[in-house]
């Protein structure tokens, strides 16, 4: 009788823990799933797939993205493939997007048809001007283009400058000052008086001849910029 008994003391321990560890495996198994992948989904095509494993969704933060359609699920805790309880939680990012701005067409347009597209749109526009061959204050380029977000608002427009334009440097040696002075207007450069402090003092156009000037005669220089001659009189 003692030997059984102590028999059973030296066992009963020992079965115990099997018994203990059997049902606490068997419980761990089943209430531990793993965590599927939500990225890139919608919040109710989240919520089904979680339900399918028992887990449910829940919303933890909102976040604007204009490239991304609202309702999308961009960020999941836990994460994809990690060990979840059962009837547990996991918590994901979606997207919600106030109104988003989309940029209309501006090519083509002046700018003053610019200003005012700008102005209904409720856009502010950064216009970059550029010498192009396209015709000069007209918008030949975009950023973002017709259709795409316009992220805070803002559009870049690029207008033509227009091709610069050249003018040849007459010969005006030897001409009396106000037949010279005729024949700059005439091509439409800018001229300076070298020398002489009072247009005054010409009245008499011939009695000053034009003697020296620079540029040199046949020179081509920039229309768009002021260039001054200068111009020495006897």
């Amino acid at each position: 009788m003692k030997k059984i008994t102590l028999f059973t003391l030296v066992l009963t321990p020992f079965v115990v823990f099997l018994i203990s560890y059997a049902v606490a495996y068997f419980f761990f198994q089943k209430s531990y799933v793993s965590v599927p992948s939500l990225l890139g989904k919608s919040v109710r095509d989240g919520a089904v797939l979680l339900g399918q494993q028992g887990l449910f969704l829940a919303v933890l933060k909102e976040q604007e993205d204009p490239l991304v359609k609202d309702g999308t699920i961009v960020h999941q805790l836990p994460f994809s493939g990690q060990q979840s309880k059962f009837q547990k939680p996991v918590y994901v990012t979606v997207i919600k997007n106030t109104e988003t701005k989309r940029a209309p067409a501006f090519f083509g347009l002046g700018l003053s048809d610019i200003e005012e597209l700008a102005k209904k749109t409720k856009l502010k526009p950064t216009v970059v001007t550029l010498s192009t061959a396209y015709s000069r204050g007209v918008c030949f380029a975009q950023v973002p283009l017709p259709g795409e977000p316009a992220l805070d608002g803002t559009v870049t427009l690029y207008v033509a400058q227009g091709c610069h334009q050249w003018r040849m440097v007459p010969d005006v040696r030897g001409l009396a000052y106000q037949e010279a002075v005729a024949q700059l207007v005439k091509v439409g450069i800018t001229y300076e008086l070298f020398n002489v402090h009072d247009e005054a003092e010409l009245s008499l156009p011939e009695m000053h001849k034009i003697v020296d000037q620079r540029p040199r005669p046949g020179v081509f220089v920039n229309a768009d910029k002021v260039v001054h001659l200068q111009i020495q009189v006897e």
